[in-house]
């Protein structure tokens, strides 16, 4: 994600703002538990990590994710492509 850095502050307040909104917009935790073993998670994700590099000026947010269904896995790596264009542009 490219973002306007200030020399004074980590980023300006529209992309603090932004980065904000995406990550309280972000799947967090269990997407989907598995139709046929009682109690197992399917699939999952977690926000883990945000770098910011001002000498780019852009934001990394990291995310970890697992799944039994590669099917699901690409729809959820849409998502957040989709969710980071909204966001972002």
């Amino acid at each position: 994600l490219d973002f306007a850095f200030d020399k004074t502050k980590v980023c300006d307040l529209k992309s603090t703002q932004v980065l904000i909104s995406l990550m309280m917009n972000l799947p967090h935790g269990v997407i989907r538990y598995s139709p046929s073993v009682d109690g197992l998670v399917q699939t999952s994700i977690a926000f883990s990590r945000l770098d910011m590099k001002s000498e780019d000026d852009k934001a990394v947010l990291g995310t970890f994710a697992r799944s039994m269904s590669m099917n699901e896995m690409l729809e959820l790596d849409r998502k957040l492509s989709a969710l980071a264009d909204l966001f972002v542009g």
